[in-house]
């Protein structure tokens, strides 16, 4: 049987209180799907709404996020991927 593991854009409806927080838990949802990955789930992104635009701080979105040159290109990269 497949497996597929999907973000749900509702948990990222309360944003994080600062951008370092912010880039933390994206860090963690990296080495997450990663790691689920690495076990054959299969990481899918699936959303309603335009996903660049989600508020992951104040004044920082996932747009901002993957635009942010202190973040690994590595995991940019395995996120849109």
């Amino acid at each position: 049987m497949d497996l597929e593991m999907v973000l749900n854009e509702l948990s990222l409806k309360t944003p994080a209180a600062d951008i370092q927080t912010a880039k933390q838990l994206m860090s963690e949802l990296i080495q997450t799907l990663f790691a689920a990955t690495e076990s054959g789930v299969k990481w899918k992104l699936r959303t309603q709404e335009n996903f660049y635009s989600v508020e992951l701080a104040p004044d920082y979105s996932v747009g901002s996020w993957s635009n942010d040159k202190d973040v690994s290109q590595e995991y940019i990269i395995f996120f849109y991927s």
